[in-house]
């Protein structure tokens, strides 16, 4: 049974060097710079993607003949303004002389080198430049133009951060308010505002900014102007204007730099508890067994387990015989927490030196997971005709890459001994730097396995291949050891030659006739090798089972504009890639595995039929439910998310009302968009709560 145990935790402070102008604030898709911790004393190269731009109701820039940037600076220590103050129109000069227009490269996209602190205006010497507004046009005028998209698929200026370094005071706010939320102390997290309250400021409004507009709960700003160095301040945070903290407000001195000021509301989280059952099979030492060493007398002797989780013994836990298996004992720890890595003995009448493994033998370890924990383990590792095997695991490429923290991530083999999912968890050596376990398998066996990320199916090696690795088990006599040599993690070794990988597919874009997708996909390989020319193909099908698929003809870019044969269809992109060199082997480059994802359900713009004025769609916004009515017209329907990937088609036949479940939907804005029988379509906007 999961619990939650309520902690107060102290704040916690650490000191950085550089900020940034508005925390959250990333990179617009659409603009890349380089270097990329560039700044605006820097020599920088700005390139824009007109592909990935907003142009509303005019003209889309791709293809131009020319582009110009309209643009403004921002300095950290003035006022901020809509556009900024220190600004180059496209047809004016710059005050360097460095003309407004970019240069047109290759693959579509347009680039401009400048100095930020010398190009613009009435720039002070040394003056820090946080960020920059632009946007983009033809260099004649409006009828074309390039921006942002905002947070409902609007145009909007571009506001391109830019590297900087301060000894300045500042104070970044993450203030987590999921617990507040599930207890509902923040009621609406669309509509409620969080506010961080700063002694003699007036409230710093946090925003919660979270790629796909997906919420975590976590709220960010930041306070990088009027804080005196060494001064401390009282720092709380507040929901909308009357719900402000119940704790005394936290005493947060300003020191140079910026102070990250990370917490939960009220200085209170939830840990999650549960409990544990171990299962200790005696059959080896139980009196009156086959082949028992006698060492257990259940009519004289006890059995508990001594541990981390009851202060080795301190608190006593002893086991008790199962119903219908006498050899099998049994015993629960209550109230382990989720994620804490425990160490035990099962000892024989509380006596150390009757423990398993006695003399300063190794401990047993265990890692809580949520959803259950149950141990199943022989007394001193003893099983009649199953011998120990030990495993080496290197998990370094794994870090490399970031899908696995030394710190905080766990790993397990699970194979034909341990069921396909026992407790058989990996240990870190910190010496080693390797991971390694040892485990029960019978003699003569060819047992299979395989190591898993996270202890779940989720992140597995060796995805979709069964059964992975095999391995003979061997008699101990005569001081065999089943002892194996370390291996790598899917075994992806640097020093040994290996085809990349395409990783992450999306497709970003509006799913409607005439409007350009783009794929998008990170590039990896396990031996450095830089990516040389991949493949691309974009496809078409009946569905997104991709019954009927036919690649594209002339369809190899990364973009793609849909057409009239496109609609209705779901539109597919697909990745090969490819190495630039073959390391180790000095063949030609390397081509990985194709990897192809589902763009979503292609559709005309149309016109709002009669019909679609007349649907209703209810409650909005939702949290488990959506009806919608009046649907005699309508054919298809399809939700979509502010990015324009399509989560859920559904065909509708001869129904006029549709009760659809929203529970698996993740909490922001979708659009749900109407196809009529017509072909003609309307959409609606509804709110996931």
């Amino acid at each position: 049974m999961k619990k939650v145990l309520f902690k107060i935790f102290t704040v916690a402070l650490f000191v950085v060097a550089t900020i940034s102008f508005a925390i959250g604030q990333g990179m617009p898709n659409a603009i890349s710079i380089t270097p990329e911790q560039g700044t605006g004393q820097d020599e920088i190269t700005l390139t824009f993607n007109p592909a990935l731009a907003c142009h509303g109701d005019k003209q889309s820039l791709e293809g131009s003949a020319s582009v110009a940037m309209h643009s403004a600076a921002f300095l950290i220590d003035e006022e901020q303004t809509g556009w900024g103050k220190h600004a180059v129109d496209y047809d004016k000069q710059s005050a360097d002389g460095t003309p407004t227009t970019l240069t047109a490269n290759d693959d579509g996209t347009y680039s401009i080198t400048f100095t930020p602190a010398t190009f613009y205006p009435d720039i002070p010497e040394g003056a820090i430049i946080t960020q920059i507004s632009a946007v983009f046009n033809n260099g004649s005028g409006w009828d074309a133009e390039g921006k942002d998209f905002d947070a409902e698929g609007n145009c909007t200026d571009f506001f391109i951060p830019l590297h900087y370094e301060s000894t300045d005071p500042a104070f970044a706010f993450k203030v987590n308010m999921t617990k507040a939320i599930e207890d509902g102390i923040m009621e609406d997290p669309i509509l409620d505002k969080v506010y961080a309250i700063v002694e003699g400021f007036e409230p710093i409004q946090l925003l919660d900014v979270d790629a796909d507009f997906v919420s975590d709960g976590i709220y960010e700003g930041v306070l990088d102007t009027g804080l005196v160095l060494d001064q401390s301040y009282n720092v709380s945070f507040r929901i909308n204007d009357d719900t402000p903290e119940t704790i005394t407000p936290r005493a947060i001195v300003a020191s140079a730099g910026t102070k990250a000021i990370d917490v939960w509301w009220d200085d209170v989280t939830g840990t999650v508890l549960e409990d544990l059952t171990i299962n200790v099979d005696m059959s080896y030492q139980l009196v009156g067994q086959a082949s028992s060493t006698g060492a257990f007398d259940p009519a004289t002797d006890t059995l508990d387990v001594a541990g981390s989780f009851n202060d080795w013994g301190g608190t006593v836990i002893n086991f008790v015989p199962t119903t219908g298996d006498s050899t099998i004992y049994t015993a629960t720890i209550p109230d382990v927490a989720v994620g804490t890595t425990y160490e035990y003995k099962i000892r024989i009448n509380h006596n150390w030196d009757t423990s398993e493994f006695p003399g300063g033998g190794p401990n047993r370890k265990y890692t809580a997971r949520e959803g259950g924990n149950s141990i199943n383990i022989y007394y001193d590792n003893y099983r009649i005709g199953w011998v120990p095997v030990t495993m080496y695991l290197n998990m370094s490429y794994q870090n490399k890459i970031g899908v696995f923290d030394y710190s905080t991530d766990h790993v397990d083999v699970a194979g034909t001994f341990n069921g396909w999912g026992g407790t058989d968890e990996l240990f870190f050596d910190k010496d080693s730097s390797i991971y390694s376990a040892t485990v029960l398998a019978p003699i003569g066996d060819t047992i299979e396995y395989k190591f898993r990320r996270g202890m779940n199916w989720n992140n597995n090696e060796f995805p979709g291949m069964a059964p992975g690795r095999k391995y003979i088990v061997l008699d101990t006599i005569g001081g065999v050891t089943n002892v194996l040599d370390t291996v790598w993690y899917n075994d992806d070794n640097p020093a040994v030659a290996a085809a990349p990988l395409a990783k992450n597919l999306s497709v970003t874009g509006t799913m409607r006739i005439g409007e350009v997708l783009t794929g998008h996909y990170v590039y990896e390989d396990v031996n450095g090798d830089a990516e040389g020319v991949s493949i691309y193909q974009w496809y078409r099908a009946d569905d997104a089972d991709q019954t009927n698929i036919e690649a594209i003809p002339d369809a190899t870019d990364i973009t793609y504009t849909l057409v009239e044969d496109d609609y209705s269809k779901n539109i597919f992109f697909e990745v090969t890639p490819v190495a630039s060199v073959s390391t180790g082997t000095g063949d030609a480059p390397l081509a990985g595995d194709s990897i192809r994802v589902d763009a979503g359900v292609a559709y005309h713009t149309g016109i709002v039929s009669p019909s679609g004025n007349n649907i209703e769609i209810y409650p909005n916004p939702t949290k488990d439910v959506l009806y919608i009515n009046n649907l005699k017209d309508v054919q298809t329907l399809f939700i979509s998310n502010m990015l324009g990937q399509q989560v859920q088609k559904i065909n509708i036949v001869n129904k006029e009302k549709l009760q659809i479940s929203t529970m698996d939907l993740n909490k922001g804005i979708y659009i749900i968009t109407l196809i009529n029988k017509d072909g003609k379509s309307h959409s609606r906007k509804i709110i996931k709560n």
